[in-house]
């Protein structure tokens, strides 16, 4: 219990940090950020034209990829974006030779619009598409279960978004960073996929529920009831994880911005486990007293 809880409690500081970030980098002052070093002589109007062109070339290559598994856990839009703007971060952080350790918050408030587009896009298309699911027999007002399974789906591509900018970006080594990214994704999609699987599709929740209350209380409720705990267990988990990945990657980048740039290289995954559970000191071994001669009698 106490991983998770430090967790969001880590990612609290960095969602505290992305609303000034988000001013400081698309005021009309130019004192407090330097993103025409980054993106030209109009930062605001680049970073629009690439994420609206990342958007429009993401069903491109959807069409164009081979039909694979892989396929349909892949949102292209995302991948392209992704690589896009890891591409004007790399080049400013190991060839401009002007980063510096306080550059962190409008760096990484640039990607913040793309990715809010991409969760807006991604709500819309599952409605158009028919992938909103409500609870049959239930009052109106369980709708409010699957509006958050929605939002919670529609989180995952922002928290793929943070993720692979932050592993592509944190360190020189590319070739590395992709099969670190790959493998995360990977994993985090396994993870993910285990739990809808258990929570909407089997209805863990609503059979321990009716478990419970029937074969202690004597209760039996409505199959709906059961149908919105799913729904409300499935969301709030996958919503505090995903939350928590997002908010907790900034605060690990923003604490190691300073370290990527001396050494070129930064585990953000690593550096999240440490701010979660610090290494405990090792304490000094004192040292061994020399054992007491025995006096000699007489």
């Amino acid at each position: 219990m106490h991983s998770p809880i430090k967790l969001l409690s880590i990612a609290q500081q960095g969602f505290a940090d992305m609303l000034p970030a988000l001013r400081q980098a698309f005021n009309n002052r130019r004192d407090d950020d330097r993103l025409p070093l980054l993106f030209g002589h109009y930062p605001r109007s680049t970073v629009l034209g690439l994420t609206i062109l990342g958007v429009l070339l993401g069903p491109l290559a959807s069409m164009v990829s081979p039909n694979h598994w892989v396929h349909d856990h892949v949102n292209w839009s995302a991948v392209i974006i992704s690589i896009t703007f890891a591409l004007y971060f790399r080049r400013y952080l190991f060839r401009s030779g002007k980063a510096e350790a306080d550059d962190f918050t409008w760096l990484a408030a640039s990607l913040i619009p793309a990715a809010t587009l991409l969760v807006m896009i991604s709500v819309v298309g599952q409605v158009s598409s028919g992938d909103v699911e409500l609870v049959q027999g239930g009052p109106f007002w369980t709708g409010i279960g699957a509006v958050l399974v929605v939002s919670a789906k529609a989180i995952a591509v922002a928290t793929a978004l943070t993720v692979s900018v932050a592993a592509l970006c944190f360190t020189r080594n590319w070739p590395k960073a992709l099969l670190d990214l790959a493998l995360m994704l990977f994993v985090l999609e396994m993870i993910m996929a285990f739990m809808l699987f258990m929570m909407l599709e089997i209805g863990i929740t609503d059979r321990i529920l009716s478990a419970i209350l029937e074969g202690v209380f004597g209760i039996r409720f409505a199959d709906w009831v059961g149908d919105f705990a799913d729904q409300l267990s499935y969301s709030g988990f996958v919503l505090a994880i995903y939350l928590g990945i997002i908010g907790a990657t900034w605060t690990a980048c923003r604490e190691s911005f300073g370290e990527l740039l001396k050494t070129g290289h930064v585990d953000v995954l690593k550096t999240i486990k440490r701010m979660i559970d610090p290494p405990k000191p090792k304490k000094e071994k004192k040292p061994k007293e020399p054992k007491k001669r025995a006096r000699e009698d007489g």
